[in-house]
């Protein structure tokens, strides 16, 4: 047995990750996708993907996902008949180790509820529920897409850094250093588009799209708080899946929080369908 852990992964490695993901998604009936990137992790050196191979054969993978330094979001698979030996709890412990070695506090399981072995793991680690979040798949076309001339795009600059980091945690409430991390990666990957929207002259709104694998996925959409509840949202989501309509994808998802009523209608709203939910569980790093 070999144990890899690392901060990127190699093309390889990604392949045998995306079969065992394969393989575990028929089994446990999942429709939920790894995130194999760790572009807007908050410390780019902290090892974020554990592997455990038999020779050739990935039998184990467990990937981090760290936006902030406060919490981790932790997800897992395990071949089908490679399960309760152990693998999952070996990767773990090096997950935490790493963790801890970077102060982050605690870390939120990734569940899907047709998942029945990883409730057993949950159950086994006492993680508390927290909340639930829908993944949400795109089934408009340019058609439906119906932008106008309220508001613009326009990417991401360092040099206004600065406005944009106010801006972020003015929206989404996070503090000023993961906030400046979470931006400055942003506007660093190759691999994530990231905009402004203008009323007139002025900033009210942000939001991103990572392009890392063969979906595209929006993250971190909103509006100011002066600025809210004036239909902005729905005309910035419109201008960015005009956009996003056009990138050769396979599909076009995103998650939003199941008791955020507001932010969902949004979305249904928007051409967007239910593909299926997520549990966090969270457990307290000692």
């Amino acid at each position: 047995m070999k144990i890899i852990q690392a901060t990127s992964l190699s093309d390889l490695q990604k392949n045998d990750i995306r079969g065992l993901e394969a393989v575990c998604q028929k089994q446990d009936k999942l429709q939920g996708s790894i995130f194999l990137s760790n572009a807007i992790n908050f410390n780019s050196h902290i090892n974020c993907f554990f592997m455990l191979y038999d020779g050739d054969t990935l039998l184990s993978f467990l990937p981090i996902f760290i936006p902030t330094s406060k919490e981790a979001e932790i997800s897992a698979y395990t071949l089908p008949g490679h399960r309760r030996q152990g693998y999952f709890s070996t990767l773990l412990n090096k997950a935490l180790e790493e963790l801890k070695a970077y102060y982050v506090e605690s870390i939120l399981f990734v569940h899907e509820p047709a998942s029945l072995d990883a409730k057993l793991v949950l159950e086994r680690f006492n993680a508390k529920y927290e909340y639930s979040e829908y993944l949400l798949l795109y089934k408009g076309t340019n058609n439906s897409i119906n932008p106008n001339d309220k508001i613009i795009l326009e990417q991401y600059s360092k040099e206004r850094i600065e406005d944009i980091v106010a801006l972020n945690m003015d929206i989404f409430k996070d503090n000023y250093e993961d906030t400046y991390s979470m931006v400055k990666k942003s506007i660093e990957s190759k691999d994530i588009l990231s905009f402004l929207a203008y009323l007139n002259s002025e900033m009210i709104g942000v939001c991103n799209a990572n392009l890392e694998s063969e979906d595209v996925y929006i993250f971190g959409l909103g509006i100011s708080t002066r600025h809210q509840g004036n239909g902005y949202g729905k005309e910035m989501l419109q201008l960015l899946l005009h956009r996003l309509v056009n990138i050769n994808k396979k599909s076009i998802s995103l998650e939003v929080g199941s008791a955020n009523d507001r932010a969902y209608n949004l979305y249904r709203k928007s051409g967007f369908e239910i593909k299926t939910q997520f549990d966090y569980y969270r457990y307290l790093l000692g």
